[in-house]
């Protein structure tokens, strides 16, 4: 999470021009954490 933050702060900095970079960084982060529980769940 705090990657994440870290994230979009550089976004904000970067300005409304790169919000196209920003909705790629946020679907690269949500297919992170999807995979991260579908594999912890087949771990349990």
């Amino acid at each position: 999470m705090n990657l994440f933050l870290l994230k979009s702060a550089l976004v904000i900095l970067l300005g409304v021009g790169d919000i196209k970079c920003y909705y790629i960084i946020h679907k690269a982060d949500i297919l992170q954490i999807t995979n991260n529980i579908l594999f912890i769940e087949r771990k349990q």
